[in-house]
């Protein structure tokens, strides 16, 4: 039996695509917002299931969107799931908008869909000794991220 010496750049790229479809399905059904005024009116009026946050994002931007968000949700803004792992490129398409550095997900079936994704996408670039990507504390349950997790980190209660 032969092994693709791609193997695991394949199999990352297809962990990608899943993720990135499941976030255009999130948009489809209007649980994605993106733009710093549109996510501060969000997160005033609707349950969040995360952030989005571009990998070639500025650190200051990523920053200033953690202070908001602290602002408006208080304590729980710590528990918040965190989304680096694609890049503007990547979130322009799958949102079919242009400049995508930052995004707010409400929460819906679809964004539990997509956040699993991520999970699994951040626990294989973990295992393959890839970049951290998907920020939280802690996993909760069946996969639901409750916090922002590292890739690489033992993150099971």
């Amino acid at each position: 039996m032969r092994v693709s010496a791609t193997l695991t750049e394949e199999i990352d790229r297809l962990l990608e695509q899943q993720a990135l479809q499941a976030l255009s399905i999130c948009n489809k059904a209007g649980l994605v917002t993106a733009g710093a005024a549109k996510i501060e009116k969000v997160l005033g009026s609707a349950p969040v299931a995360a952030l989005l946050h571009a990998t070639d994002g500025s650190a200051d931007g990523v920053r200033k969107m953690g202070q908001l968000v602290t602002r408006t949700k208080g304590d729980a803004a710590a528990k918040l799931p965190r989304v680096t792992l694609f890049a503007s490129s990547q979130l322009d398409l799958a949102l079919g908008r242009s400049n995508v550095i930052h995004a707010a997900l409400k929460s819906g079936a679809a964004s539990e869909a997509f956040l699993e994704r991520c999970r699994r996408l951040a626990l294989y670039r973990g295992a393959a000794g890839g970049e951290s990507s998907l920020e939280g504390e802690e996993n909760l349950g069946s996969g639901v991220l409750d916090g922002p997790v590292e890739a690489g980190a033992d993150n099971r209660n």
